[in-house]
C-alpha cells in the first residue's frame, strides 16, 4: 500500500526547514531546505526559496534555491527554477525557465546515505571527484567542437597597409570579411 501523500496548500506559508518521509505536493509557499525521502511535487502554485533535496523532484512552479535529485527531476511548462541542478535523469518541457548550472548522468547522492539526512540544513558533502571530471571532460568536448567548427585561415592578407599621408603613420586595416568572421566567432567560457 503506498503512503498518502503529504499536501501543503496553496495560501499556505512555512518558514524552516522541512523533511518529509513520503511523497507530497507543494502548493503554498515555503522558505527554507527542503529534504524529501520520496517523491516531491512543486505544484504551479508553489513557491520555494531554499534548497531541495529529493529522491524525484517534479516542477511546475518556482524553486529558487539549488535541486539535488537522486533519480530524475522533471521540469513542466510552468517552471521557474533559479539555482543549480544535479540529478540522474532530467526532463524539461517547452516553455521552462532554468538559470543555473546542471549535472546530469551522475547520479546524485541518495538522502538515506548522505550526512545531512537528518538534518536537512546540514553542509552538504564536496562533490565527488566522478562529477568534476565528468563536468571538465564536457568543456573538453565543447571546446574541441568549437574548434572544429571555427573557419579555415583567409587565404588573403589578415591585415592591409594604406599610408594615409608622408607625415601620418601607417594604419592597419582588417578586411570586411575578417571582421564579419570575428563577430561571428564562437566564445566558450571556460569556469574552474
Amino acid at each position: 500500500m503506498s503512503q498518502p501523500a503529504t499536501m501543503i496548500a496553496p495560501h499556505t506559508f512555512i518558514k524552516g526547514e522541512l523533511r518529509l518521509d513520503g511523497p507530497a505536493v507543494i502548493a503554498g509557499r515555503v522558505e527554507g531546505n527542503i529534504a524529501a525521502a520520496d517523491t516531491l511535487e512543486i505544484a504551479s502554485d508553489g513557491i520555494i526559496d531554499g534548497d531541495i533535496r529529493g529522491v524525484v523532484v517534479v516542477i511546475q512552479g518556482t524553486v529558487k534555491g539549488n535541486i539535488s535529485a537522486a533519480q530524475a527531476c522533471r521540469m513542466g511548462a510552468s517552471a521557474r527554477v533559479a539555482g543549480d541542478l544535479c540529478t540522474a535523469n532530467l526532463a524539461i518541457a517547452e516553455g521552462a525557465q532554468f538559470i543555473g548550472n546542471v549535472c546530469v548522468g551522475v547520479a546524485a547522492p541518495d538522502l538515506a546515505d548522505s550526512p545531512g539526512a537528518a538534518d536537512p540544513g546540514a553542509a552538504r558533502p564536496a562533490p565527488e571527484a566522478a562529477v568534476v571530471r565528468t563536468v571538465e571532460a564536457a568543456i573538453t568536448r565543447l571546446e574541441q567542437a568549437a574548434r572544429m567548427e571555427e573557419p579555415p585561415p583567409p587565404a588573403i592578407p589578415t591585415t592591409m597597409t594604406i599610408p594615409l599621408a608622408p607625415e601620418m603613420p601607417l594604419v592597419q586595416v582588417l578586411p570586411q570579411n575578417i571582421q564579419a568572421a570575428l563577430h561571428r566567432a564562437p566564445r566558450i567560457i571556460k569556469a574552474r
